[in-house]
């Protein structure tokens, strides 16, 4: 079943129980026994179940706390983060890693104790500077984190400032480079941040809005020339890349705010979101499932996933580090330069989005394209039409994830072709439950037919949080709408099959615009598309963009697509087009095609399959 909009929320419920003292074991000990009231019990908010093993903890402010005692709750006893930082994993794995390498970029490497090291040269960097301008002394107080925003491309120096921040008990502002003028500007403000570090590629562009951001008191700049004139605001990133490489003398502590991270914006405007330090427990539960595909001591893993996005840090770094492994940052992603970096550091696993692999298989087939180290992909949107065309080609097993920046759920298919579950994303790793709903909130039962919105939530004491923004906040243990929809298969394997915005209602069918998109994209002159419905039931557009101008007219694209889809799904609108608007994780920006509809923008570009011509505005 699919719907729209859910109406679908939990209230939280109070009801009175009782501690009583009663004998138990056959030598009668007296034991502590906390009655909860079936009223409590029956609220989606209670997670336990019967005869559920759980940890019972009391903190220092007299809470009592209870947590499912899984293999995540193992896990972390294991390594003995109960007060889980990043600083206190990247030390601990210091220690124990020393010189092995951890990360390698272009002609450098750096052992897991420099990475410790380098991260501490920023850390006392801040410090001082914080200390020394009169923002805070750290050591003194906790009261105000301060905001640093960090603008660099994926490079070392991005690692180690971005510990760095966490190290020194501030709060880092991860921003897409690639955010410019008036989405960069409120991102600042909104963030409250007060320091920057950029590469200085960027300075151009943060030049243009610095004077609409007086909180921002020091900007420091990597990589700028030698005649760059550097003045008080201004200074040399070599200014907070200090000589001292001990361990800062701060405690952080879990529930310590670690970053400010943005969404893409692929369906409007990027949302903020707060997470705090022990989120590095993400690559505990995300390495555990890895480790099943491959992922250990001895991997070296190419990541080219955003270093300022969550999947480059939390699906993709902190797994690698947990797990003592070794990564490969490249500035970006080009067939050539991966294949050299394969042959150059014998990468056995690959972390990538679809259209890595697809820009793969699009290159000349060569009887060497098996002949390689490469073992696993494990990637994000690798759709069933690529999948196995893929593994054979190349011989590197794929294998799958479902989840959003929020990180409120994650799925990992770690069995992929070899378990016949091509196109699922899997099942929710520890920590993490995941059901598939119908519009009233009812549990829809396995099955393709049974198509309704995926829900996720945690099971371990994480909330969700919107920074300065209480109304979208969810409260802990609550079950969140993601807009996802998909299904569930009886192994318990899920499928996404599409974002509620994708939704299309057509002829009183109702289907999502990935299947019109599949088709148009079979197409061999189609290189890729983006279909959606105009509003007002006025009809279904999509826009297309060849592999060649001029391989395709508007009427043969409109034939194609007319013998091989359904005829409800058929667009009455075709756009061809030179781009589409993606974000860096390149995801379509729909909005912004249907933006240009509603201005009238795109109309003299837009054939009419009913009239056979242009529109006109």
């Amino acid at each position: 079943m699919i719907g729209k909009k859910l109406n679908y929320s939990i209230k939280k419920t109070k009801a009175f129980g009782r501690i009583t003292v009663r004998k138990s074991g056959g030598n009668g000990y007296l034991s502590n026994w906390i009655y909860i009231p079936t009223k409590i019990v029956k609220n989606d908010l209670f997670q336990y179940k019967n005869n559920d093993k759980v940890q019972i903890e009391i903190t220092k402010d007299g809470k009592l706390l209870i947590s499912k005692v899984d293999e995540l709750v193992k896990l972390i006893n294991e390594y003995g983060l109960k007060n889980a930082t990043l600083p206190s994993v990247i030390e601990k794995k210091a220690l124990e890693n020393k010189s092995r390498p951890f990360l390698y970029y272009k002609d450098k490497v750096f052992s897991y104790k420099e990475l410790n090291e380098e991260s501490n040269r920023i850390a006392h960097g801040i410090i001082n500077l914080l200390e020394e301008i009169g923002l805070r002394n750290p050591k003194k107080t906790i009261k105000r984190q301060i905001k640093i925003a960090l603008m660099l491309p994926n490079c070392p120096d991005f690692i180690f400032s971005w510990i760095g921040i966490i190290k020194s008990r501030c709060i880092a502002v991860p921003i897409n480079p690639a955010l410019e003028g008036n989405i960069l500007k409120e991102i600042l403000i909104e963030s409250e941040s007060e320091v920057m570090i950029l590469d200085y590629q960027y300075f151009e562009t943060f030049e243009k809005i610095k004077d609409e951001l007086p909180r921002i008191k020091k900007i420091f700049i990597l990589n700028a020339p030698s005649k760059f004139e550097f003045n008080a605001n201004v200074l040399n990133y070599n200014k907070i890349n200090t000589s001292n490489i001990i361990n800062p003398n701060l405690k952080v502590k879990d529930f310590y705010q670690m970053e400010i991270l943005y969404t893409s914006g692929t369906t409007g405007k990027p949302k903020s979101l707060l997470f705090r330090n022990y989120y590095a427990l993400t690559g505990i539960n995300v390495g555990k499932e890895l480790n099943k595909i491959g992922l250990d001591e001895n991997s070296i893993i190419y990541c080219p996933f955003p270093l300022y996005h969550a999947l480059g840090q939390l699906l993709g770094v902190l797994p690698a580090l947990f797990y003592n492994a070794s990564i490969v940052i490249p500035e970006s992603f080009t067939p050539i330069k991966f294949w050299k970096d394969v042959n150059k550091y014998e990468i056995t696993g690959i972390f990538c989005f679809k259209k890595f692999l697809q820009q793969l298989m699009d290159q000349i087939p060569s009887k060497t394209d098996s002949n390689h180290s490469v073992k696993w992909a494990f990637g994000f949107g690798v759709l069933d039409d690529i999948w196995e065309s893929f593994e054979k080609r190349f011989g590197i097993k794929i294998y799958t994830s479902w989840t959003l920046t929020e990180a409120v759920g994650i799925t990992i298919n770690t069995i992929g072709s070899k378990g016949g579950k091509v196109g699922s994303v899997g099942k929710p790793v520890s920590g993490y439950e995941v059901k598939v709903i119908d519009l009233n909130g009812n549990i829809l039962p396995p099955g393709i037919g049974n198509i309704g919105q995926i829900v996720s939530r945690s099971t371990i004491p994480i909330p969700l949080e919107y920074y300065k923004n209480k109304n979208k906040s969810k409260a802990e243990n609550s079950w969140f709408e993601t807009g996802d929809y998909g299904y569930k298969d009886k192994d318990g394997f899920f499928y996404y099959v599409g974002r509620e915005s994708d939704m299309i209602t057509s002829d009183k069918e109702i289907f999502f615009a990935r299947e019109i998109e599949s088709i148009a994209n079979s197409h061999p002159y189609i290189l890729e598309c983006a279909a959606f419905e105009i509003p007002n039931r006025k009809g279904i557009k999509i826009c297309i963009v060849l592999k060649k101008p001029g391989l395709l007219t508007h009427r043969e694209i409109y034939d194609y697509l007319n013998q091989n889809l359904a005829y409800f799904m058929v667009p009455k609108y075709i756009e061809i087009k030179k781009h589409l608007p993606k974000s860096t994780l390149d995801f379509i920006k729909k909005y912004k095609l249907k933006e240009e509809w509603e201005n009238k923008n795109s109309y003299n570009n837009t054939w009419n399959a009913e009239i056979k011509d242009f529109l006109k505005k």
